[in-house]
C-alpha cells in the first residue's frame, strides 16, 4: 500500500494594504496643500507611494507637497529644544 502524498499547503493569503480609492486621494490633497503630513492625515506612506505610482498625474503635485511637508515637521521637531 503506497502512501499518498500529502497535498501541498496553500500559501496563506495576503492583504493588500497598498489600495487607496481616488476619494481618498482627492481629499489628501487639500490637506497637503495646507502643510499636514501624511501621519497627520492618517494615511499609510506605502499606500499613498502605491497610489502615485500608479497615477503619475497625482503624484505630479501631490509627491512634492509631500516632501515639503514631511521636511518642514522634521525641522519643527526641534524647535523648542533649539530655541532655548
Amino acid at each position: 500500500m503506497a502512501s499518498d502524498p500529502a497535498p501541498p499547503k496553500a500559501k496563506p493569503k495576503s492583504r493588500v494594504h497598498h489600495k487607496m480609492s481616488d476619494d481618498k486621494a482627492l481629499r489628501i490633497l487639500p490637506g497637503l496643500r495646507a502643510g499636514l503630513t501624511l501621519k497627520q492625515l492618517r494615511e499609510v506612506p506605502r499606500r499613498f507611494q502605491a497610489y502615485c505610482d500608479a497615477h503619475p498625474e497625482h503624484a505630479r503635485e501631490a509627491c512634492p507637497l509631500e516632501a515639503a511637508n514631511a521636511a518642514a515637521a522634521r525641522h519643527r521637531k526641534g524647535a523648542r529644544i533649539r530655541i532655548a
